[in-house]
């Protein structure tokens, strides 16, 4: 990790009605939010989720450190995606607590407060 860099997360968890297309799959949304105070070129800007309608903020007016910082947020919460998801260190299925009825929606939110170094290795 590179020095002085810190990441918080808060992680919850709430039993919801599954989606209509994966009724027996758990939920797992992730939210990386680069705070202003973590580096002077960092702009308060809307965490990057991977929830529904999260993505959808506005970038007009955004200027180049407006779309470093984004980029930088999407590829941490991508990474991330991929190693907890994909890389299969969490499975799914097994946040059914009943088929078609309830299931397990977990939030994963990161907030970097000091970028010291490599952001990416600390989350």
């Amino acid at each position: 990790w590179g020095v002085g860099t810190r990441v918080t997360s808060l992680c919850s968890a709430e039993l919801v009605p599954p989606s209509p297309d994966r009724p027996n799959e758990g939920m797992v949304n992730f939210t990386v939010d680069l705070s202003p105070m973590a580096a002077s070129s960092f702009k308060l800007a809307t965490a990057v989720s991977t929830g529904p309608a999260s993505n959808l903020s506005s970038t007009r007016g955004s200027n180049h450190s407006d779309q470093y910082q984004r980029l930088l947020s999407n590829r941490i919460l991508r990474c991330i995606e991929r190693i907890i998801l994909i890389g299969g260190a969490l499975d799914t299925e097994a946040l059914v607590l009943e088929g078609g009825k309830w299931v397990w929606r977990f939030t994963v939110a990161l907030t970097v407060l000091d970028a010291g170094g490599n952001i990416l290795d600390a989350c």
